[in-house]
């Protein structure tokens, strides 16, 4: 029947994904139909027209042909609609103009899509550097990294400052309700200023998917030493690395941190930051944990555009990752595919390094940026 009801309001991009797997509800992860109810609610304030995109840019085209069919410019009930003199985009009459068994029928639909989860067959964890455009001029590629499903993602050099942080974290989850937001931010007082004439923002943001991962928190790392940033003194890992100690929907734990490392022209706070990581590492030998982001950091062979020998900082960098990993006994992971690229120069600075924890080798997914993207399988 639903079937036919789709191809009734050709919504044929549907059809299909009636066919896939679906697990089945529980009472573990009740938030999700919480989130569902809750998300479309809101839309009843604002344009429930870009709600129903959203949901088809997130592939739920059997609600977003639902939703469609009700309040759609081009649905069953938009002519009623019209009759009333009632504007679509005022969706809060549109709803109080349908029946009882209609806005039944309706929630009944959220609270399904919200309590099942298609099965990902293949979850990843995404990383990407979204320098040097940050949050602000990346926010359409951001979307569509949320808008893919995968249950951790992990991005560096957004460039947004302190008190944004809060306005931001609206902005996700009112688009993607489903996820844990962690960010940090620090901003970098000194010579160096964007090109608003602004200090430099560091800013790392970790998303987590509530039904997949529905406990986190924060890890405090070691501070090591405190740098002059903004109004007071930070820890020299502020902005850059981002702890988090997670558990899963199996009740498996692990600790993810998300690292955006000084460059190679910043090899005392490069030693720094490896120094803090490594500390902790060793005081927890036996646990899961996986660092991933951009290193900054690639030997020769991963390097392709830039004289021989290398600079001695560059190295530097690179031995320094190497000291790092054999000190703390972790598994180094490097992308096949650069993920770094300027003019001729192009590097594999995104890497991962895991304790106890195996990781399939990463894929790069280009974007419109100097850092593509990496995707990691567990």
């Amino acid at each position: 029947m639903i079937r036919e009801w789709l191809i009734d309001c050709e919504a044929f991009e549907a059809v299909p994904q009636i066919e896939f797997p679906w697990e089945d509800s529980d009472s573990s992860s009740p938030g999700k139909t919480w989130a569902a109810v809750l998300d479309f609610f809101h839309a009843l304030q604002g344009n429930v027209t870009n709600w129903i995109r959203k949901m088809e840019h997130n592939r739920m085209n059997t609600l977003a042909a639902h939703g469609e069919n009700l309040f759609g410019s081009e649905g069953a009930k938009a002519s009623i609609l019209a009759e009333l003199r009632l504007d679509l985009k005022l969706n809060k009459d549109a709803w109080k103009a349908l029946s009882g068994q209609e806005k039944e029928d309706w929630v009944s639909h959220l609270v399904i899509t919200g309590s099942q989860q298609r099965r990902l067959s293949n979850p990843r964890i995404i990383s990407w550097n979204a320098g040097p455009h940050g949050y602000r001029n990346s926010r359409e590629e951001i979307w569509s990294i949320f808008a893919q499903g995968q249950p951790l993602i992990c991005l560096q050099d957004l460039k947004i400052p302190p008190k944004l942080i809060p306005a931001i974290k609206d902005e996700l989850h009112a688009q993607f309700p489903h996820y844990w937001i962690f960010i940090s931010t620090v901003n970098k007082q000194g010579g160096t200023c964007g090109s608003s004439g602004e200090h430099y923002n560091f800013t790392t943001l970790t998303a987590l998917d509530s039904y997949h991962i529905p406990s986190a928190t924060s890890e405090t790392l070691d501070s090591g030493r405190l740098l002059r940033r903004g109004k007071g003194l930070h820890p020299v890992v502020s902005g850059k690395a981002l702890a988090l100690s997670t558990t899963t929907k199996s009740s498996g734990k692990f600790v993810i941190i998300n690292l955006y490392q000084f460059t190679a022209a910043n090899l005392v706070e490069q030693q720094e930051v490896w120094d803090i990581i490594a500390a902790w590492a060793l005081k927890h030998p036996n646990d899961k944990t996986i660092l991933i982001g951009d290193l900054n950091s690639a030997p020769a062979s991963e390097r392709t555009g830039y004289s021989l020998p290398l600079s001695n900082s560059l190295r530097q960098a690179d031995a320094r990752l190497q000291d790092f990993c054999q000190d703390t006994g972790g598994d180094l992971t490097s992308s096949r595919r650069h993920s770094w690229r300027r003019g001729k120069q192009s590097a594999s600075l995104d890497k991962t390094v895991t304790w106890n924890y195996p990781l399939s080798q990463p894929q790069v997914c280009p974007f419109e940026a100097k850092h593509n993207g990496m995707i990691m399988g567990s």
